[in-house]
């Protein structure tokens, strides 16, 4: 027998609401692998790092070759103001980040 049922509306945004107070957030100054140019950039931006349940070590930031083979890249989960987008600093430098996917409490329907 199926036991689930779908949720009321109410009962999702008391569950969001939950889940965003029990968010951590930390600060680029946390991640010692960030470039400090980029730990700079993030600071400035206002960016903290969510942390997801439970995170054993810090998370949402990693290094790759996200562009091209052999260039080194970092991709950053940054949330502002409750609103979570992903930063990519392109070879390392903190000018001109390509920013993917904001979303937020606002983006809820």
């Amino acid at each position: 027998m199926n036991t689930s049922r779908a949720q009321s509306p109410v009962e999702l945004q008391r569950r969001f609401e939950r889940a965003d107070r029990e968010t951590v957030w930390l600060s680029p100054d946390a991640f010692p692998e960030l470039p400090k140019n980029l730990v700079l950039e993030l600071q400035e931006r206002g960016c903290a790092i969510p942390q997801s349940f439970p995170a054993q070590k810090p998370q949402n930031v990693i290094r790759g070759q996200l562009g091209r083979p052999g260039q080194f890249d970092w991709a950053v989960l940054c949330s502002r103001n409750r609103v979570s987008s992903i930063l990519v600093f392109w070879k390392g430098a903190e000018k001109n980040p390509a920013e993917i996917a904001g979303a937020g409490p606002a983006d809820e329907k």
